[in-house]
C-alpha cells in the first residue's frame, strides 16, 4: 500500500465510522488510490474511478431532486 497523501473525509453511516483516504501509488506504473474504509472493511479504487463514481452519485442526487421537485 502507498502512503497517505490526504484524508479526504470522515463520516458515519449508522454508528460505523467511514474514512476516505488518498494514497500515493504503489509503484511507478500505478495511479493514486482512494481507500474507503471502516474498522473491518476497505475498498480500494483508483483516483480516476473514484472521481467517476462520485460524479455519478452527485448526478443521481440532482436528477432525483429534479424528479421529486425538491430543493
Amino acid at each position: 500500500m502507498g502512503e497517505i497523501v490526504k484524508i479526504l473525509g470522515k463520516g458515519f453511516v449508522g454508528e460505523e465510522l467511514i474514512e476516505l483516504e488518498l494514497n500515493s501509488p504503489n509503484n511507478d506504473f500505478s495511479s493514486e488510490q482512494v481507500h474507503i474504509q471502516t474498522k473491518n472493511r476497505r475498498l480500494e479504487i483508483s483516483k480516476d474511478d473514484f472521481v467517476k463514481y462520485a460524479s455519478l452519485v452527485l448526478l443521481a442526487e440532482k436528477n432525483l431532486k429534479h424528479l421529486k421537485n425538491a430543493k
